[in-house]
């Protein structure tokens, strides 16, 4: 969990759409995780490249009636509204303007540098999305070629330890790992 100094404010969804609102790209430069306003880095090409592979492949992954996103920003609890890199959902996902993350099936997130990711998985399993996959790129391998690590224990917040590395796999060439049962 993200340790905030007593200090400082912390700050609700509510509060956090009101001010993101005021500006366009808001939503795509920052995240709210446990009350607090991150800065995100912009996506580069190699970021973007591998969320595109993996929502393509997210398709053929998908049974009846889900589909699979790269848009919308779930609202985990009063404190934290993130988006998954690509996920797949069942078709009613809309509540009050966010998608409920209950009908989010599978949650993928592409991390190329060091992150709060380990807050995200927690959020993750906390709202009971019953498949996590964080994609990394490997280091010094081939452009494209990534290691999927899934989340064992969707009940757990804790990530490591209770994973199942997937890979490697190139997207350029390999289909994606099947989905748990």
């Amino acid at each position: 969990m993200t340790a905030l100094p007593d200090d400082l404010h912390r700050t609700s969804v509510d509060e956090y759409t009101e001010l993101a609102d005021l500006h366009p790209d808001a939503y795509e430069r920052t995240e709210l995780i446990n009350g607090a306003i991150f800065d995100v880095s912009p996506e580069g090409s190699r970021h973007q490249a591998l969320t595109h592979a993996i929502y393509e492949g997210l398709k053929e992954l998908c049974r009846n009636g889900e589909k699979p996103q790269m848009a919308g920003t779930p609202r985990f609890d009063d404190g934290t509204m993130f988006a998954p890199d690509a996920y797949i959902t069942s078709d009613d996902v809309w509540a009050e303007g966010y998608i409920r993350p209950d009908t989010i099936k599978l949650a993928a997130e592409v991390s190329l540098t060091k992150h709060r990711d380990h807050d995200k998985v927690g959020k993750y399993a906390k709202a009971g999305i019953p498949e996590v996959w964080m994609v990394t790129e490997l280091p010094g391998g081939v452009p494209g070629e990534v290691l999927i690590t899934r989340l064992t224990e969707p009940d757990s917040a804790k990530w490591y330890g209770r994973s199942e590395v997937l890979g490697p796999l190139n997207l350029r060439t390999d289909k994606l790992p099947q989905r748990k049962a």
